[in-house]
């Protein structure tokens, strides 16, 4: 099976970065036995 990962940060508090969230989100889709076809990050607000 394949996925889309959709990532967006919208706060940097408590550890939230970009990378770490692909890094989550990838880590995730290959514990179910999924591969990403698709990544998209998109910029959220900033606070």
């Amino acid at each position: 099976m394949t996925a889309a990962i959709d990532a967006r940060v919208s706060t940097k508090d408590k550890g939230q970065t970009d990378e770490n969230q692909l890094r989550e989100l990838r880590a995730f889709t290959e514990r179910l036995g999924y591969s990403i076809y698709k990544g998209v990050l998109r910029p959220g607000k900033r606070g």
